[in-house]
């Protein structure tokens, strides 16, 4: 699937951009109700396990949606593409979120309760409206007033949020326990194009051996973790 998007990003960047849009939209519309279903006929609605961690089919089916609602949206020209790309796209991201939660505990990381209402804070849709020179503040009547009208209760979304402030907390520890030496350093500086910054040759060096780190992490977690994706409910 990566290498996938990949081919993609350079055959058709437009179609690399929008995906890869679609997907974090779909993120943030369905995060809310993730984990708060009500598992009747348990084994037909779960649609992959990673270990014991189940993705269910209403989790897999918003994502989806919500992806070809931004396709929709941004390329109606696309409506051709494979569904099957799309599909594939949906549950790889649950798939690897995770994946990413399984090594936030492994690590021991956690998100209090401030950090968490600090994030949600921030939402300009739960905020009143500001002013010019003063911006909007945390509205809580607001707050569940946008959750009740997107169907989502705030235990749910405040978990989902939980969830991806881990994340995105494992992400950044990792990436930050990752440095150039000085050889790496002077090699990124000595390859850098005629006419370009030799600092920026360096930053992007830096960038790459994180994106790297993040990818060895993920995959030797995917290694050592049982991911059973049931095919026939994509």
């Amino acid at each position: 699937m990566l290498k996938a998007l990949r081919r993609g990003a350079i055959d058709n960047p437009w179609f690399y951009r929008i995906i890869m849009g679609g997907i974090a939209a779909a993120f943030v519309v369905t995060m809310g109700s993730w984990g708060i279903h009500d598992f009747n006929s348990r084994s037909e609605r779960v649609v992959a396990t990673v270990d014991r961690d189940e993705i269910s089919l209403s989790d897999y089916q918003a994502v989806l949606r919500q992806i070809h609602e931004s396709f929709r949206e941004r390329a109606p020209e696309a409506s051709q593409i494979d569904d099957k790309l799309f599909k594939q796209a949906a549950i790889d991201e649950l798939v690897n979120r995770e994946i990413w939660l399984k090594g936030a505990r492994d690590l021991g990381l956690t998100v209090s309760n401030e950090e968490l209402m600090e994030s949600i804070a921030k939402y300009p849709a739960f905020q009143k409206e500001g002013k010019p020179d003063r911006p909007g503040s945390f509205d809580l009547e607001r707050y569940h007033q946008v959750l009740g009208q997107n169907h989502l209760t705030s235990e749910g979304f405040e978990k989902g949020q939980r969830e991806d402030l881990l994340v995105d907390k494992t992400k950044k520890l990792l990436q930050d326990s990752v440095q150039l030496s000085q050889n790496e350093i002077e090699e990124a500086k000595k390859n850098t194009a005629q006419g370009q910054d030799p600092e920026r040759s360096v930053s992007d060096a830096l960038y790459q051996k994180r994106q790297k780190a993040l990818l060895a992490f993920s995959n030797n977690l995917k290694s050592h973790s049982k991911i059973v994706i049931r095919q026939e409910l994509l």
